[in-house]
């Protein structure tokens, strides 16, 4: 791997960097010293959001109509101690209040089960099954 991959990560200065995919970039760094940027914890909340609202997208605006407000809001919680997420919550918000009760219900449904398919992050955090590794390399070997 190496900066010609897709994804990539170019260190601007200290605990700041910049995150590509090669068409378009975010800053990613230490939020107590550089205001504005993405924390990494931040991008693994907003992907889960992120692949949510994707996944179900198409399922709500087919019965919404295809200009119809979407958002998703990410609710977290941290354990400082063991440095990690325990727990996280998305939630996919449309205004569905032109629908009756039933439709309603079942525009949910239908959306709930369109991310539990196709929400590819989803999938790899809550699946237990990555194999997920680390390396430190020397550029110059």
């Amino acid at each position: 791997m190496s900066e010609s991959s897709p994804l990539f990560l170019t260190r601007e200065s200290l605990r700041l960097y910049t995150a590509t995919n090669g068409e378009a970039s975010v800053k990613v760094g230490d939020k107590s010293r550089y205001p504005g940027v993405f924390n990494p914890g931040e991008l693994l909340q907003l992907a889960l959001a992120g692949c949510a609202a994707m996944s179900a997208d198409q399922t709500l605006t087919k019965v919404l109509g295809e200009d119809t407000a979407v958002w998703a809001g990410v609710d977290a919680e941290h354990d400082q101690d063991a440095n990690k997420f325990t727990r996280i919550v998305v939630e996919v918000v449309a205004a569905m209040g032109a629908l009756d009760e039933d439709a309603r219900r079942d525009l949910i449904a239908k959306a709930e089960d369109a991310i539990a398919r196709y929400c590819t992050v989803e999938h790899t955090v809550s699946g237990g099954d990555l194999d997920y590794r680390v390396r430190v390399v020397d550029e110059t070997a």
